[in-house]
Order: structure tokens, then sequence, then C-alpha cells
């Protein structure tokens, strides 16, 4: 199956009415890769402090038909509420589209208001993937430069660019499906970056410390983080520059105190 955005339309809480407190995006790869991050609906211009941060996690997710019911499940491998992903259980039946187009999904799941496993209906509407322009190779070997100033390291990029060696680029057009992925047993340390198109979401932990960021491409703004709760730094702002050169062979020396490991798991252009 193709890459996809879902933004969420609304939750219902059995048995109260629908409503939609928060700003809910997931990001999709090909190989079925996700993070998912629900904000508040409205949150302040300058970014969503962590503790407003309803839920953001990461993983994969797998489906399948029994007795004719399509049943999903999510497989969390970073959450913000805590440090055993593995023992989240997030699943539910995709039930056919509403009169409005919206897909349901249907099933159980901690209600964050009460703490309780509580039945829920969610609604669900796919976005495009929007198509962006590959920067200039003055921005390409602007922001090259001042990665190497910040002691960040890019190598196996196309293009030759393997080890800090020149940068090509173009002023085509792309649809891109880039993640990145990192982990540290030793310090406890997940990350995940997934871009779509015109879309880029990360969210990372560090022992008790955890960060989300999202970014949007628009023709008037060009990139732009749109929020950011938490004090880690996760390589975001690298595919929305480097998205073009990316591929399976590429390792990004990047972290805050550290520097952290983080590898392109999937890199396709559509």
């Amino acid at each position: 199956m193709p890459p996809y955005i879902s933004t969420r339309a609304f939750i219902q809480w059995l048995p109260d009415p629908p409503s939609e407190p928060t700003s809910t995006q997931v990001l999709t790869s090909t190989q079925r890769r996700f993070v998912d991050i629900r904000i508040p609906a409205d949150p302040p211009l300058e970014g969503v402090d962590p503790a407003h941060v309803e839920w953001a996690f990461a993983g994969h997710s797998t489906s399948k038909i029994v007795n004719g019911k399509t049943l999903s499940q999510w497989h969390h491998w970073i959450d913000s509420k805590t440090t055993k992903p593995e023992d989240v259980v997030d699943k539910g039946e995709m039930l056919p589209e509403d009169d409005s187009g919206l897909a349901l999904e249907k099933g159980e799941m901690v209600n964050p208001a009460t703490g309780q496993l509580t039945g829920y209906v969610e609604g669900w509407r796919d976005g495009e993937i929007g198509v962006v322009p590959v920067p200039g190779e003055g921005v390409v070997r602007g922001f090259h430069a001042e990665l190497r100033g910040r002691g960040v390291s890019i190598d196996g990029l196309r293009d030759g660019a393997e080890g800090g060696g020149e940068l090509k680029a173009t002023d085509d057009e792309s649809r891109l499906s880039i993640v990145l992925q990192h982990e540290d047993v030793v310090r406890k340390s997940r990350g995940m970056v997934v871009r779509l198109g015109h879309l880029c979401q990360g969210v990372m932990r560090v022992g008790d410390d955890f960060t989300h960021q999202r970014w949007e491409w628009t023709h008037e703004d060009g990139w732009r983080q749109t929020c950011v709760s938490g004090k880690l730094a996760m390589p975001c702002d690298i595919l929305t520059i480097f998205g073009e050169q990316m591929c399976t062979n590429t390792t990004v020396k990047y972290g805050n105190e550290h520097d952290l490991t983080w590898q392109c798991v999937e890199a396709e252009r559509f």
C-alpha cells in the first residue's frame, strides 16, 4: 500500500457525543511505520508545552481480516506516556466510510480524561501528500555548511555527498516518503522521523525526556516548524533540505550532549 496522511475529524468516547479537542495527524510510510501526534486544537504560536501534549507516539501498524472484519493494530515503539511502549494496547476495527466520506475506526483504549479503558469511535480523513520544490543549490550548500558548524555529520547521501563531499541540487519538484530511525539501548533512547511530501513529524525519547516536532511546507512560508515540545534534538530539519539525497545507506549523527546515530530505513520518491 502507498504511504498516507490521516487527520482525525472526531473522537467519540462511548456513550458520549463525538468531539475533536485536538489537532491529530498521523504520517504512515509504505512499510507502515508511523508517527502520530495529538496536541491541543489551538496551541500557542510559540509551540506546545510538553505538559499539554495529549499523546504522541510512533511505531508500526498491521492489519488482518478476521470473519470479514478488518482489524488493525498500532504497535507502539515510542510513547509520550510511558517508557514501556510495547505494553500499550492500541487496536481497532476499521468500518466502512460514513456519509461524509470519513473512514471510521472502532475499538477500546485508555481515555486520557479518565484513565479508564473505554470504547471509542474515531473518524479519519485522508490528506493529499503534497509536492514540494527541491531546494536550490545555494540553499543546500548553505545548510550543509551550517550543519558542519553544529557538528552534525551525514554519510551515505546520493549525488556524491558521502563524507561531506559536494552536493548537487535541482529546481525540480518531488513527492517523498522518508523515514529516519534511531535507537541506543545503553542511553535508553529511541527516535523516529517521518516525512511525507509537505509534512514531517518526529518523536523521540531519551530516558524520561520526550520530544515531538511537527513541520509543514507551504508556498507562502516554505518549511516551518508548527509545533514542538521538549528539548531533545531531532533531524526533522535534515529531511526538509536533504530529502532528495536520502537513501537507505544514509546515516546522520545528530544530538544534544552526545552524537546520536540515525539511520534512513525508508526512502522513496513517487
